[in-house]
């Protein structure tokens, strides 16, 4: 019998040789000590054809037959799962703006409550968000107008004290931009988002401790498509959302809080 061989595959060889003097494989027999000749032979050239030496012993043909299935298992190593993050509350900033009678855009700021996220930066597919803002914690930067946006007026955040956006695909633009589509919850209505963002920088942070993920990003929403159709000649109906996110490498942040729906 032939046996033909890449590059890929006198690598692989070269483990599986290592692995069986190094006495890692099980049962011994599978490894013969010193490794059969046809073993070495296939690592020297790429075609080079290569028979099991009539003067082996049945240890050596043994490891002939199973040679090409270790190959493959060290050849073509496991795709690593998406890392999980908690949103990290005191560097994850939101910030809301719109229209306020053409006069000016003024801004006003929410927490996160809760959330978590996955993301693998060698596949932007497999990523993953859910996550719920806290809309009682609305500061406008006075306490009067606080109260009024988070009245029965705009937010009614006593009925409706959280917005809940999960994902359902994370789309890659380029080496640092992509696009989260994903439903938002908010006010009592759901409604299909989009949230564009930018991959800042994935490292482990020397102060914290940890590893951290950082991305900032932009949306859009209509407020009378949420039901929120009150003052329409003051208040303007788009309202731009702003997104400074870190995360913290947590691979329980992904389980149940038990704290339900927003």
């Amino acid at each position: 019998m032939t046996i033909r061989g890449n590059t890929v595959h006198r690598k692989a060889l070269a483990r599986v040789a290592r692995f069986c003097q190094a006495g890692f494989m099980t049962p011994a027999r599978h490894c013969s000590s010193p490794l059969p000749r046809w073993f070495h032979h296939w690592g020297r050239g790429l075609g080079e054809a290569a028979k099991p030496d009539s003067r082996d012993d049945g240890n050596d043909h043994m490891a002939w037959l199973i040679a090409p299935i270790l190959a493959l298992m060290f050849a073509v190593p496991a795709h690593a799962s998406p890392e999980t993050y908690r949103f990290d509350p005191v560097h994850t900033q939101v910030w809301f703006s719109t229209d306020h009678q053409k006069f000016s855009r003024p801004q006003g700021r929410l927490r996160v409550r809760e959330g978590w996220f996955q993301f693998d930066p060698k596949d932007w597919s497999t990523a993953h968000v859910d996550v719920v803002i806290d809309l009682a914690s609305a500061d406008m930067g006075d306490a009067k107008w606080s109260a009024t946006v988070k009245s029965g007026q705009f937010l009614d955040a006593d009925r409706w004290p959280g917005a809940r956006f999960v994902s359902e695909r994370v789309e890659q633009k380029d080496a640092s931009h992509g696009v989260i589509h994903g439903i938002l919850s908010f006010h009592g209505v759901s409604k299909p988002v989009d949230v564009a963002f930018t991959l800042n920088r994935i490292a482990n942070d020397p102060y914290a401790f940890k590893k951290k993920a950082g991305f900032s990003a932009t949306a859009v929403l209509d407020r009378f498509d949420f039901g929120m159709t009150r003052f329409k000649e003051v208040v303007g109906a788009p309202v731009d959302l702003r997104f400074e996110i870190e995360g913290v490498r947590d691979d329980d942040a992904a389980k149940p809080s038990g704290r339900g729906e927003p």
